[in-house]
């Protein structure tokens, strides 16, 4: 200690008494038994407030009678860290102080009040040093000064070192002091005796007290204080039966008294009189002393003071307790809390101190109304207590609860696309699935705002709208039906769905209300409704239809219904549509060459032409251009050398699936250039034969025709021969033979015939004799035939015309004819044999 001290003893304070131990230093001088702790109805402030600990640190936890060292248990102060700090409390009133006693903090930190100093209305009276941690020490004021004090402050502080003060408790231990009174009707004098005058006390400013001011003097034993409780309703006692003057049995025996109208009395005076005493109220919350005076006719007197403390434990009354109440949240998931703060009434002069709200999460009042926000989503349990001048409590408790009705919200719910076409695969008309993809997120506004929520889809997906033929009609009919009303339909279909796990499309009649679960679709009711089980990224089934290449494709709806759920149960339902179709068309041309036609060139050097057309362009559905192929038919392409003629080109698409289109068209290839004859016989000039007499036997090659080099054939040309054929007996003169040609090939109709002309001339070289008549060769009388080297077989040419004019054009035949030469025999012994070997055209008799 700073100051110089007698000789310490450890002891503790039990049920006001003193007992050796380890747990607080004091010195050795009792407390009165009857010293109360003045700090108890004081008023706490300290410098410093640590900010957003609520009522969990504040000044006047150190004075809540509670000597807990644990901070948790929210009985101990704690100031922000800085310098200067300090803690006091002013008591209700000036006080007796016999001892303080101060408790350091036991869970942390002890350290911080080592150095510490006690002060008493503003003067330092002790630095006492450390406390150890948890401990309580007793400082009696009477052990160290000799006295007690009377003050009204008392105030601890720690060395200016940036720190922090920590208290759990302190106690002031003593008396309200109250001087005698000068002017109350309880004097100690009763009314119409002379007056004598009651000594004051005067109360030092923070000296020592120099005289104890109350007298107790001859009081019967035990009656120096009497302790009452306020009157219903008031803050006072009123002494309706005479409690304080029958208290100190006043009926005394003096050994002169007093003379009365009857005689002496052996009794004193007494004042204050009974009468005097009778209802007179006492105020509660202090203690009044009425000195009593007993005094003979001599001047000999006695005192007594009953000191008179009047206890208020009568608590406060609630005038007005909110109820309650339910606020909704905002879209931040927080509420603004509102209510009247509670009013309250109390016997006492003072108005109640209310203490509250408790339990919240920071706000304010203004106008008797308290106003918080950020509150969270709960029940939120408030608090007030109400406080009278004895501190007696009363509490006001109400809950306000934060609900959330704010639905979630849809961020997004739709399919990857709006449209799933089928155009790939199968043959037309059968059946097909697409697989569909969607994404369905919502947000919420609790616990925080953007909270995401997952959808919850119906896996049962209606059908709204049909195209097509049915749904997988190529699968084997199986079904489940059920018929029962109560039932949601979706779950009545995953309740057969989950019996019969491949029944995926349900049926639903309103007519009947049966629910069925099928395999397949074959025809559609009116009064059905249609559902497919199908979730997130499975195939939904199309129903067929065969399109023709220009046909536009018919889609079928699906309907997917979600349902999201917040933590608070609020829900919002969301329906989405998508559309699934058959987009299969057979695979087709998008190009297909015309019919064409080249001309060879004139000048014979080029035989062949290719074609040089663009190939055809086809197109199948999107996806399945790697599963088609063109081919033509014949092999030839754009590239091929086309002789003259007409080619006809078949171009075949057709797809892994059997599905086939054709592209047919023709290229004509024109030759301009003329036939050529390639051996045309030239003019033959014959003598007569003698055997033949005016004819002679020509015979020549017969022409062919060639194209560019190549000769033609019965297939390509049409050669026309001239009536006289080769081996022919020709008569004298000149006949003219043409050979003609026709191209049957439509591509050369238009170009001009070509004849090959030749002549055979047969002159008469014999010149004639003047030897006489000959014989001419005749058959014997009676024989028929004709003679040697008459025509019996064969054919004959016979000048049918002959060119008129010069004697030169006479041996120009202009026209002959060749007839068949019936049949003759010979006379003469001759036989009608060919004229050469193998000429059966020329036969005679030879």
């Amino acid at each position: 200690l700073a100051l110089a001290t007698p000789t310490l003893a450890v002891w503790k304070k039990t049920d006001s008494k003193m007992s050796a131990g380890s747990d607080v230093v004091a010195v050795a001088k009792d407390l009165p038994s009857d010293a109360i702790n003045m700090a108890l109805r004081g008023r706490a402030s300290q410098s410093t407030f640590v900010p957003g600990s609520g009522a969990f640190a504040r000044a006047d936890r150190a004075i809540d009678g509670n000597k807990n060292s644990n901070f948790n248990s929210l009985s101990c102060t704690h100031t922000n860290q800085g310098y200067d700090l300090w803690w006091k409390v002013v008591l209700p009133k000036v006080s007796e102080i016999f001892q303080i006693d101060v408790t350091n903090r036991g869970d942390c930190c002890p350290e911080r009040l080592n150095g510490f100093s006690i002060w008493i209305n503003g003067t330092k009276v002790l630095t006492p040093g450390n406390i150890p941690a948890g401990r309580t020490h007793e400082y009696n004021l009477i052990d160290f000064f000799g006295t007690s004090y009377f003050a009204d402050e008392v105030k601890i502080t720690v060395p200016d070192s940036n720190g922090i003060l920590t208290l759990c408790e302190v106690q002031v231990w003593g008396y309200p002091y109250t001087p005698s009174p000068t002017s109350s009707p309880i004097t100690g004098v009763p009314t119409g005796a002379p007056v004598t005058t009651v000594p004051t006390t005067t109360v030092p400013t923070m000296a020592p007290a120099t005289t104890v001011p109350t007298e107790y003097g001859k009081c019967p034993p035990g009656s120096n204080l009497l302790i009452k409780a306020a009157d219903d309703g008031a803050y006072s006692w009123t002494d309706a039966n005479d409690v304080v003057f029958d208290i100190v049995n006043p009926d005394r025996i003096d050994n002169a008294g007093f003379y009365e109208s009857a005689g002496w009395t052996r009794r004193p005076k007494v004042a204050p009189a009974r009468t005097t005493l009778a209802d007179i109220a006492y105020v509660a919350g202090d203690t009044t002393p009425v000195r009593f005076i007993l005094s003979d006719q001599y001047g000999n007197k006695e005192f007594c003071t009953i000191n008179v403390q009047v206890n208020d434990d009568e608590g406060p009354k609630i005038s007005f307790c909110p109820n309650g109440g339910t606020v909704n949240v905002d879209t931040q998931c927080k509420a603004q809390l509102q209510w009247n703060v509670p009013t309250m009434t109390d016997n006492q002069p003072e108005d109640v101190r209310i203490e509250g709200p408790f339990g919240t999460s920071g706000g304010s009042t203004a106008a008797d109304t308290y106003t918080g926000a950020g509150y969270d989503t709960g029940s939120h349990p408030i608090h007030y207590r109400g406080y009278d001048l004895a501190d007696n409590t009363i509490d006001c408790n109400f809950t306000m609860t934060v609900t959330d009705i704010i639905e979630p919200a849809y961020s997004t719910c739709e399919t990857a696309q709006a449209s799933y076409i089928h155009q790939c695969g199968g043959l037309l008309g059968s059946d097909v699935d697409v697989p569909v993809t969607w994404t369905c997120t919502a947000t919420d506004n609790c616990p925080s705002p953007g909270t995401l929520v997952t959808p919850d889809c119906d896996p049962w997906v209606e059908i709204v709208s049909f195209a097509g033929e049915g749904f997988h009609n190529d699968a084997p009919t199986q079904n489940a039906t059920a018929c029962d009303a109560a039932t949601d339909t979706t779950d009545k279909c995953e309740e057969l769905w989950n019996s019969n796990g491949n029944l995926t499309f349900c049926a639903f009649d309103s007519e009947t209300g049966c629910i069925e679960a099928t395999d397949k679709i074959d025809a559609f009711g009116e009064d059905t409704k249609y559902y497919y089980r199908g979730t997130n990224g499975d195939s939904f089934p199309v129903p067929p239809i065969i399109l023709n290449t220009t046909d536009s494709h018919s889609a079928t709806t699906y309907k997917v219904s979600c349902l999201a759920t917040d933590v608070h149960g609020n829900t919002k339902s969301k329906d989405f549509q998508f559309e699934v179709a058959d987009g299969r068309k057979k695979p087709h041309f998008t190009y297909c060459p015309a019919d064409s036609t080249l001309t060879l060139p004139e000048d014979g050097t080029v035989h062949t032409m290719p074609a040089l057309f663009s190939l055809p362009t086809w197109q199948n559905n999107a996806g399945c251009q790697a599963d088609t192929t063109m081919e033509e038919a014949s092999g030839m392409g754009p590239t091929t050398g086309l002789h003259a003629g007409v080619h006809a080109f078949s171009y075949r698409l057709y797809d892994t699936w059997g599905n086939e289109a054709y592209c047919n068209f023709q290229v004509t290839v024109l030759d301009k250039n003329n036939l050529t004859w390639a051996n045309c016989p030239t003019d033959q000039v014959l003598e007569t034969d003698a055997d033949l007499l005016q004819y002679q036997i020509a015979g020549w090659i017969h022409p062919t025709v060639e194209k560019r080099g190549k000769t033609m054939t019965a297939a390509n040309v049409t050669i026309t021969e001239p009536e006289a054929k080769s081996g022919m007996a020709f008569p004298l003169g000149v006949t003219k033979l043409t050979y003609t040609v026709e191209d049957l090939r439509e591509h050369m109709s238009d170009v001009t015939p070509v004849t090959c002309e030749f002549t055979i001339e047969v002159k008469d070289r014999e010149k004639p004799e003047f030897t006489g008549k000959s014989e001419i060769p005749a058959c014997a009388e009676g024989e028929n035939g004709v003679p040697q080297g008459s025509f019996c077989g064969g054919k004959q040419i016979k000048i049918t015309k002959r060119n008129t004019g010069s004697p030169d054009d006479f041996m120009y035949n202009a026209a002959y004819s060749v007839s068949d030469i019936s049949t003759k025999s010979c006379c003469g012994g001759f036989t009608c044999q060919s004229f050469t070997d193998g000429n059966e055209y020329v036969k005679v008799c030879k």
